[in-house]
């Protein structure tokens, strides 16, 4: 039977089998529905024209589900104790997510957030008492727990006099909003500079692995409402025949180009993890536009317009360029050296024009993303990690 409070200590960096556990795993799942509500949004911004703003909400309600989300991996890599507070814990912070997720279609239509705000508050108390947890349990952590705890509390406070005080969707709320995500990201970087907190590089791969998955399912599920538009028309259809088949070839090829290093991050110096880690929310956003897009593409094969076919296919093209670019930023770049490092940027601006060709631009960017992994697999000598 499991304590209901023993010592947070730091876990060991060199454990051996260090896994993601089945609370991880749990926790990860009212991140799929979040996500899935998340990329909802962007899907209708872009259906009904509203291109700007459905960006805009997505990035601001995909920041509130992603950094809570790296948080907690990250802390539960170096003191995750699997007591029963702990435990507890962490059932607060998924409730904390499903309010995030409910939220969000208010938050589309009126980007009335107060809601999603009261959710990302109860989602970071048990982490400032964690952080507490930490600081009475290690002397040696202690300056780095207190700098989380009392900046996590200032935070909290900015966030609500931002969403109950400030009148929404003004400069001045874009403005304070980007202070804020500044601060968010700046907290880690300003807590380390006492004493960094212990990570099991293995753990930290696979957990990133693990959510990139998720945001891949994005794309997937897309390629299932291709199929049910095709069963509700009772004919064939070759635009959504094609829609189809790339949203399931897509995913699985963003896939194999992320996975097929088991070590993707190649540095454990304090600058590259950090910049390693926060450079992951360009490739979880991009997944996770790709299947909007492509369920926007759905909309449009019917009775939605020209206009908004167009719109989501610069929205699948630019949102699968973003991804391998990023991919290549965070890994190519420092374990290729000859001209085959940049094999992924090259791809991946040929992809971001081809809406600009007059037909078939879904196949071609399709056939350039199975170019680009013949070319990988050949030339690179990679293959999936196991």
């Amino acid at each position: 039977m499991k304590k209901i409070i023993r010592p947070m200590l730091a876990r060991h960096r060199d454990d051996d089998h260090r896994a993601a556990t089945e609370l991880e795993l749990l926790f990860d799942l009212v991140f799929v529905i979040a996500i899935a509500l998340a990329a909802v949004g962007l899907h209708h911004g872009i259906a009904e024209g509203h291109y700007v703003d459905g960006v805009v909400k997505f990035l601001l309600a995909f920041f509130a589900l992603w950094w809570p989300w790296m948080h907690l991996t990250w802390f539960a890599s170096g003191f995750d104790n699997d007591d029963t507070s702990y435990r507890l814990s962490i059932l607060v912070m998924m409730f904390g997510v499903i309010l995030i997720a409910g939220s969000l279609p208010a938050f589309f239509e009126s980007f009335d957030l107060r809601l999603m705000t009261i959710g990302y508050i109860i989602l970071r108390i048990p982490t400032i008492f964690l952080w507490f947890r930490v600081g009475n349990d290690n002397p040696e952590y202690k300056v780095t727990a207190q700098r989380y705890f009392w900046g996590l509390i200032l935070l909290q406070c900015f966030w609500v006099i931002l969403a109950f005080f400030v009148p929404f969707a003004e400069l001045l709320f874009f403005v304070l909003f980007g202070l804020g995500a500044t601060a968010e990201l700046l907290i880690p970087v300003y807590a380390s500079n006492a004493k960094n907190i212990p990570f099991h590089q293995h753990h930290i791969i696979e957990r990133f692995g693990l959510l990139n998955i998720i945001v891949l399912g994005e794309i997937l599920l897309s390629a299932a409402l291709a199929i049910q538009a095709m069963q509700k028309s009772g004919h064939g259809s070759l635009e959504l025949t094609f829609i189809a088949i790339s949203a399931t070839i897509v995913p699985f090829i963003l896939w194999w180009l992320y996975f097929h290093e088991d070590e993707n991050l190649t540095s454990d110096e304090t600058g590259h993890v950090y910049f390693w880690a926060y450079v992951h929310f360009f490739i979880f956003s991009s997944a996770a536009a790709i299947g909007s897009g492509f369920a926007a593409l759905v909309d449009a094969s019917g009775d939605h317009g020209h206009g908004s076919a167009d719109a989501a296919r610069w929205a699948i093209s630019l949102a699968v360029a973003l991804y391998i670019f990023t991919v290549w930023l965070i890994r190519d770049r420092h374990i290729l050296k000859s001209s085959q490092a940049f094999q992924l940027v090259i791809f991946a601006i040929l992809i971001a024009l081809t809406p600009l060709l007059p037909l078939y631009q879904l196949p071609v960017l399709t056939l350039l993303l199975v170019v680009l992994l013949t070319l990988r697999l050949r030339h690179t000598n990679l293959s999936p990690s196991r």
